[in-house]
């Protein structure tokens, strides 16, 4: 009973903290006086990051934990996404494991714009669930990539 309370308050605290930051991108929206369409993009992207996380930060909760355990929970979370692809299987264990480590969880609501024309890639992109379509223009030379609906 202690732990369903607990994990009941839980839950109502970060409710309130998702309100609380609500009501500050509304009120920041305003200040900068962002056009109605762009405001409509940010609540529905607010909206999905909340039905997919819960309002729980993954990332921030594995930063705050030590590096034995961070490095067992990322192993765990990406081993089969990284070790699904060809070029990583090759890797040893020392490089599989820093791969590992520099793995970031992003959220792309549907129709975001993932790279844009003349965008340089830094890193490698994974797409662990959804499509994506590819535009192009200018002869094929250049192209956008965009999330398609998951």
């Amino acid at each position: 009973m202690q732990k369903y309370l607990q994990n009941l308050q839980s839950i109502a605290a970060r409710i309130e903290d998702e309100r609380e930051k609500r009501k500050n991108t509304e009120l920041w929206m305003s200040h900068r006086m962002l056009p109605e369409a762009l405001r409509t993009r940010i609540k529905q992207y607010r909206q999905y990051k909340w039905k997919k996380t819960k309002g729980v930060n993954e990332n921030g909760l594995i930063n705050d934990l030590p590096k034995d355990l961070r490095r067992d929970i990322k192993r765990h979370i990406c081993f089969d996404l990284l070790r699904g692809m060809p070029v990583v299987k090759t890797f040893d264990e020392l490089l599989f494991d820093a791969m590992c480590d520099r793995v970031k969880t992003v959220l792309h609501t549907e129709n975001s714009y993932i790279m844009w024309e003349g965008d340089l890639i830094d890193e490698p992109l994974s797409l662990v669930r959804g499509g994506l379509d590819c535009m192009s223009t200018n002869g094929g030379l250049k192209s956008t990539i965009v999330l398609r609906g998951t």
